[in-house]
């Protein structure tokens, strides 16, 4: 299983045609700055039909919507894998809900069509009961439990080949989150390590290294104490084809508005880089649930 962020980039690369030229979705300031950032908003409209935005800097460059609602509950989505298929490119997602079995399904764009399919792939065997969920690079699956710990589980597969989740592991206590997301999967002091990021319910946004085999070296990084007070889910990317480089869309649902922020040296303790960049397409309908 690879990152939310690399499944996400082949899947919408492979959806929407390739970006404008740097400048025509940018803004004055950024252009003069060389600032180029991109992420793919994927999250649940009102009406439950599940969005795809691919997005530049400020602007919504394309949004694909699936032609009917999602069929399951979930206040969390992941994405597991994606292969490409005749005329188009099917994705393996995750879709949670507290005390549900979580629900694994197929989203198929074919090139031919401008609505994404959802077809029902499996169901797991066990409820989860974390009632924010995040992916990880590897087996483990991310999430908050009704306690307010975070925690990391197992996914196993049993002797028939079904999928559940298993081990919880607790990596911080009483963290407080209204909003989870993985950005990506780092090397850090030699270990391969997800990096999480965060808004609390005080409005901090924070960041989480978390090393795969050694979870409980998990390292909190506060990158903003205040100023988040508002925003209550996030989506993340990059800035500049630059890992490390992160774009942070974070999006106030109750007001219908997100706003882009932009961090540098992201995974450095001691920088603090984070800029304010500015509303981000302000004709979308940012009241999404399950953001990714």
């Amino acid at each position: 299983m690879k990152s939310r962020f690399a499944l996400a980039a082949a899947l919408v690369a492979t959806l929407f045609a390739v970006p404008a030229p740097l400048g025509t979705a940018a803004t004055a300031a950024d252009r003069a700055a060389g600032v180029r950032c991109f992420s793919f908003v994927i999250g649940l409209l009102p009406d439950d039909r599940l969005t795809v935005r691919a997005m530049e800097n400020a602007t919504a460059l394309r949004e694909t919507i699936t032609a009917a609602a999602l069929p399951w509950p979930a206040t969390s989505l992941s994405i597991y894998a994606t292969e490409e298929i005749g005329g188009g490119v099917s994705t393996l997602m995750d879709a949670y809900s507290p005390g549900q079995r979580p629900v694994r399904f197929n989203l198929i764009k074919l090139e031919a069509e401008d609505t994404f399919r959802v077809t029902f792939h499996s169901r797991q065997t066990r409820a989860f009961p974390a009632r924010l969920t995040a992916g990880s690079g590897t087996t483990k699956v991310y999430g908050v439990d009704r306690s307010g710990h975070l925690k990391v589980w197992t996914r196993y597969a049993n002797r028939a080949g079904k999928l559940y989740l298993d081990n919880p592991e607790v990596v911080f206590k009483n963290v407080g989150l209204k909003a989870l997301g993985t950005m990506y999967a780092y090397t850090i002091n030699r270990m391969k390590t997800d990096v999480l990021f965060g808004i609390t319910k005080r409005g901090a946004l924070v960041q989480y290294q978390i090393p795969w085999r050694k979870p409980e070296d998990a390292r909190k990084i506060v990158i903003r104490r205040t100023g988040f007070n508002n925003y209550d889910a996030l989506s993340l990317g990059t800035c500049n084809r630059n890992n490390r480089f992160a774009a942070i869309y974070a999006i106030d649902k109750q007001n219908n508005r997100a706003v882009l922020f932009s961090l540098t040296d992201m995974l450095n303790p001691k920088v603090r880089n984070l800029v304010n960049r500015g509303p981000v397409a302000p004709e979308s309908n940012w009241r999404l649930r399950a953001v990714l």
